[in-house]
């Protein structure tokens, strides 16, 4: 069951649903409505996605790390890591305090307060997979 606020990816797209998913005059397969698109959507076609999915999808510029501890991580300050950003909550002025340096993102405040680590354990490594 899709509900208002939950993260979706439909059509390639990262968006959200603005309302609960529901029946069409009470007939019919359920529906829902997505941001950025018009009319309603089969509700089965939008894959629900989590936090942690959107993170591992931005790519990461740099790292450093041993095998025990992450120190930094940092991605390219661009529109579309910005906007998958705040797909996880956060505004344009919560990235701002995490500008690295001129062109890049220091992630780790958004890795560790996501991925809670503590509960997800090895999860968290899959983000490193993204490297480009």
């Amino acid at each position: 069951m899709l509900k208002k606020g939950d993260k979706v990816e439909y059509e390639g797209v990262i968006t959200t649903c603005l309302g609960n998913e529901f029946n069409f005059l009470g007939t019919g397969p359920a529906v829902v409505e997505l941001e950025d698109f018009e009319g309603w959507i089969n509700a089965k076609l939008p894959k629900l996605i989590t936090k942690l999915e959107i993170l591992n999808s931005i790519p990461v510029l740099d790292y450093d790390t041993d095998s025990d501890d992450l120190y930094t991580v940092t991605c390219i300050d661009n529109n579309e890591n910005r906007e998958k950003i705040m797909h996880l909550g956060y505004k344009d002025d919560d990235i701002d305090r995490f500008v690295a340096e001129e062109g890049s993102i220091e992630m780790t405040h958004f890795a560790w307060k996501i991925a809670n680590y503590a509960e997800l354990g090895d999860s968290f490594n899959g983000w490193f997979v993204t490297e480009e």
